[in-house]
């Protein structure tokens, strides 16, 4: 026997609004991302990084962790700034050498001039690169606290299941 059809009208009017309600809620849910990811996105951003995420597209705009990314250009930019540490200190080593060897006191004062001014380089240097390591210890630090957080659930969920065993 078939069911009345009033029976039938009432519970396709109940699915249809439970269908209507829930593509509400998940529309609305997208249009609040939305408007959180347009007026404060770095906050967005370490919601996103606590929880685990990494790498993410969402209306066709691409974001990442900005700390993996600036970690690794630290290191790149640590490298390079020792490289022109050792020439600059090749060149100021030169210039000491070929001062020694001239009589002319204008061009010695001229390579005085250049030794000084390479040597407030190479303590610029210096400093720039205590807070390149500085910054990289501390993003070292912020990248293993990530890591303990992520982790530190599945080492208790796995000490769970050997002691369940």
């Amino acid at each position: 026997m078939a069911d009345p059809p009033d029976t039938l009208t009432r519970t396709s009017r109940a699915i249809s609004l439970a269908k209507d309600f829930g593509a509400l809620l998940r529309d609305a849910m997208l249009f609040l991302f939305a408007i959180l990811l347009l007026f404060n996105g770095p906050l967005v951003n370490r919601i996103l990084t606590n929880a685990g995420f990494e790498e993410g597209s969402f209306g066709g705009f691409k974001w990442r962790s900005p700390l993996l990314k600036s970690d690794s250009a630290l290191k790149d930019a640590n490298a390079t700034i020792t490289d022109l540490r050792k020439q600059l200190d090749l060149a100021t080593a030169a210039l000491a050498d070929a001062q020694t060897k001239l009589n002319d006191p204008v061009l010695k004062t001229s390579l005085d001039t250049l030794r000084k001014q390479s040597q407030e380089m190479s303590k610029a240097t210096d400093a720039v690169q205590a807070t390149v390591a500085r910054t990289i210890d501390a993003n070292a630090s912020a990248i293993a606290s990530k890591v303990r957080r992520i982790l530190h659930p599945l080492r208790s969920s796995l000490s769970r299941d050997d002691s369940g065993r």
